[in-house]
């Protein structure tokens, strides 16, 4: 089931990347670790979720030590967290693509992930990668990241995979709860928009 929702995904992440030729059912593309899936099946889904799970850790990890790093060490470590990243688009794209999902919670999470991700994510580290040694641009980046991941991406991607792993019927099978960075803990997320967590959510 290809929705409108997915094919605006399709569009941002053809912007942002390099397409290879598709098939019926699966879009190659050159940062997916795990490539995306339209109308995933059960196991599709299992492994969407898995890949993003791991996909968040590789970025809380670099996130929780960026700021001790010696700068000889700070653009390998930051490239392998984009490298992690950039693979999440991917997997918001299968899982966007789940049938029969369409509770305002879901709707506003997809939409969220995918006008954020990039700008406040991906470019973050990328200026991170570019120029290791400015210690203020650095900080900011690092402070941006931390921001948008506290109170918007990982809210929202635990939406996603808690409402597509129940939908599947393996909710009990695979961590539905995304893992947050250390900073999460005092990060304030009272001005932040929109908190698609409060919204409803249907049965799930």
């Amino acid at each position: 089931m290809y929705t409108s929702t997915t094919a605006v995904l399709a569009i941002a992440l053809a912007a942002s990347t390099t397409l290879a030729a598709p098939s019926q059912a699966k879009r190659q593309t050159a940062p997916c670790m795990l490539n995306t899936v339209n109308n995933p099946s059960t196991n599709q889904v299992a492994s969407s979720i898995n890949q993003w799970n791991a996909d968040v850790d590789a970025v809380n990890t670099f996130l929780n030590t960026a700021l001790t790093l010696p700068v000889s060490e700070l653009g390998a470590a930051a490239q392998n967290a984009f490298n992690f990243a950039q693979d999440e688009p991917c997997q918001l794209m299968t899982l966007a693509s789940v049938p029969a999902i369409g509770t305002a919670a879901f709707t506003c999470a997809v939409s969220d992930l995918t006008n954020i991700f990039k700008p406040r994510v991906l470019d973050n580290l990328q200026s991170i990668i570019n120029k290791p040694t400015d210690t203020a641009a650095v900080h900011a980046a690092v402070n941006d990241i931390n921001l948008i991941r506290c109170c918007n991406v990982l809210p929202d991607a635990t939406i996603l995979w808690t409402d597509t792993a129940e939908d599947s019927g393996i909710g009990g099978t695979v961590q539905t709860v995304a893992n947050r960075e250390n900073a999460c803990a005092t990060v304030d997320c009272s001005a932040q928009t929109p908190v698609c967590a409060s919204m409803d959510n249907g049965s799930f």
